[in-house]
């Protein structure tokens, strides 16, 4: 069954083995176009590696917080100063 939990990271203390999607703003330039995007990424990496479970951890290209490899190009939104397309980066990590 599912369980989608719509708050910060820092409020989600459950060990409960899962799988964790965790997509955050992006830590460079278009993720503070986000209404909350003051977030410690050295924390939440931390944190991310504390899930039980599968955690699927979703950026953009040039992420670093955690050791990202490249999931593929996309189409996305176009607007002022975007090409339309964007190169995700997933880390996927599985602790039981």
């Amino acid at each position: 069954s599912w369980h989608v939990i719509n708050r910060s990271y820092d409020h989600i203390h459950t060990h409960t083995p899962a799988t964790w999607f965790i997509d955050p703003p992006y830590n460079n330039a278009a993720g503070r176009h986000y209404r909350f995007s003051d977030i410690n990424y050295l924390h939440l990496a931390a944190w991310c590696g504390l899930r039980n479970g599968q955690v699927i951890v979703c950026e953009n290209e040039g992420a670093s917080w955690l050791p990202f490899e490249t999931l593929g190009e996309f189409k996305g939104t176009s607007g002022r100063g975007r090409t339309g397309k964007t190169k995700e980066m997933v880390w996927v990590y599985e602790r039981s």
